[in-house]
Parts: C-alpha cells; structure tokens; sequence
C-alpha cells in the first residue's frame, strides 16, 4: 500500500495537485494539473485533487503489486504501455494525450499483441523490430520517431518504479527524420481553391489559413470573443502548446490578401467578409 498526500498549488495561473509518496524508502514527487485556472472555483479544484490522488494510487498500485522482493515482475510489455497510459492521462495535455493513445492501443498494442514479450525481458532488438515493422506499414521516419520517443519515456517511468533495472530503448539509435520541403500552393492551384470552396462552410477556414499561414488547431479555436472590434484585432490563442498569444491585425491580413491578389489576379476572388467588414460589426 502507498500513502500518498497530495495538496494544491498554484503554477502557470493554473490548479495543480502535488503528489508526494514513497518507493522504496525514497520520495518522490509528481505534479498533475488539475485543469482549472486559478479564478475559477477552488472547490472544484479540491474535488478533482481528490479523484487524482486516488486514481493515481490506483494505478500506481496496480502495476507494482505484481512485484515482490524475491520474484520478478511479470506483466506483458503491452499490457504495461496501457496502464502507463492511464498513469499519465491527468499529467499531459490532452492533444498530447490523444496521440499516445492513438499510438499505444493503435500498432503498438496490435504489433506486441502478435509478438508478446514480458517487459523484464523486453531488449533493444525487440524495440528495432518493431521499428522496422512500422517502416513496412509505409511510415516515415518522422512517425517511427514519435513511436521512439513515447516507448523510451513509458520505460523510463519503469525504471523509476523499479519495474526494471535499465530502459532498453536507451541504447536504441533514434529513428532518422526524413528533411521536411514544404509544398505551397501555386497561382493556378490557390484560385482553384478559392473556388471549389466559396459559398461553403469551409471559405472562411480557407481564407484565413491562405491569407494569414495559421495552423489548423488555430484556425479552428478561434471564437467570436478573440476578436476586438474596436482595436480591430484577432487573438489567436488556441492550438499554441506555449500557451502564448498571437495578435493579427485587420491591416495585416489585409495587407497579406493583397500580395496573394497581386499574384493570383482573377474576378473571382472576392474580400472574404471577415477580411472585409468582421472589425466593423458582427453578423446578425
């Protein structure tokens, strides 16, 4: 059994909930968001430090029960990728979140489902040949890095918990990353665009992301009160993993139409309205 204790504290203008326990005789501390801001209601705060402690405990429990001090732990590799899983659901964002678990229950589960091994004897070669598995699906080395990079920090985890003596994916060469070349539209392929998607529902997303180079988690998150009508200005807060703010300015996306209509010059393309009239007023 664990004894944990757990307080709240305040970090990044957010409710974060400290762990503190022991393994072994040695303390350790974990930090878990508990995803509200600190001018929202502590209560809820206090509630949710609650349910994290004790799923953590759970978890925690639940993975180092299997070990003793004469016998080895014995769980599949597999099945411990998907309780670190669960171990780290409250410690990262939830994007970040949703692609481990695209990945862990994805291939990673299917590849060491077929292929079982114990984590205690899981080795370097069994780790690459995975890699090389992923590489036969027709999956570039950028995606087989991110693989890597997952695999290593649920292993290092192991080893804190003295699930394992070393991390095998250490002595594992990180995966090359093919050069990135952008693709850009040309003249001829931006004004196709801007045709088969005007009158749509997808106009204003493909007018503000060709006019103004914003990231699809970007465009996306805006939402009426980014925008400041009187200082005619557009916040883009959303989709930034640094939490920091994006200010675009009426002028500068005006200015950023004109060098694409200077380029891609056709009778068609109109000033989108929120280009054109969205810093004056709101659409009824």
């Amino acid at each position: 059994m664990y004894d944990i204790t757990a307080y709240l504290t305040i970090k990044n203008k957010t409710f974060y909930t400290v762990l503190t326990y022991y393994v072994d005789g040695i303390r350790k501390i974990k930090w878990v968001s508990t995803g509200f801001k600190e001018n929202e209601s502590k209560k809820k705060a206090e509630k949710k430090l609650i349910q994290i402690r004790d799923e953590f405990k759970n978890k925690l429990e639940t993975i180092t029960t299997t070990k003793t001090e004469d016998k080895k732990v014995q769980i599949l590799f597999s099945d411990f990728m998907i309780k670190w899983l669960d171990m780290i659901k409250h410690q990262v964002e939830e994007s970040t979140y949703t692609g481990y678990k695209r990945q862990i229950e994805g291939r990673i589960k299917e590849y060491f489902t077929k292929n079982s091994v114990m984590l205690e004897d899981l080795k370097p070669v069994h780790i690459l040949d995975f890699y090389n598995w992923l590489y036969s699906q027709g999956l570039k080395g950028t995606t087989v890095t991110k693989y890597h990079a997952n695999i290593r920090k649920a292993l290092d985890y192991a080893v804190q918990t003295d699930l394992i003596p070393n991390n095998p994916a250490i002595k594992v060469g990180r995966p090359q990353q093919e050069q990135f070349i952008a693709d850009y539209y040309n003249e001829e392929e931006l004004n196709n665009l801007f045709k088969v998607v005007k009158n749509t529902t997808l106009e204003l997303i493909v007018y503000l992301t060709a006019f103004y180079g914003l990231r699809r988690s970007e465009v996306l998150g805006i939402r009426w009160s980014a925008i400041d009508f009187e200082n005619k200005t557009i916040t883009i807060t959303r989709g930034n993993s640094n939490n920091e703010s994006k200010y675009i300015t009426a002028e500068e996306i005006l200015a950023s139409y004109t060098q694409i209509v200077e380029k891609v010059v056709t009778e068609e393309v109109e000033i989108p309205y929120f280009a054109a009239n969205c810093f004056t007023e709101a659409p009824a």
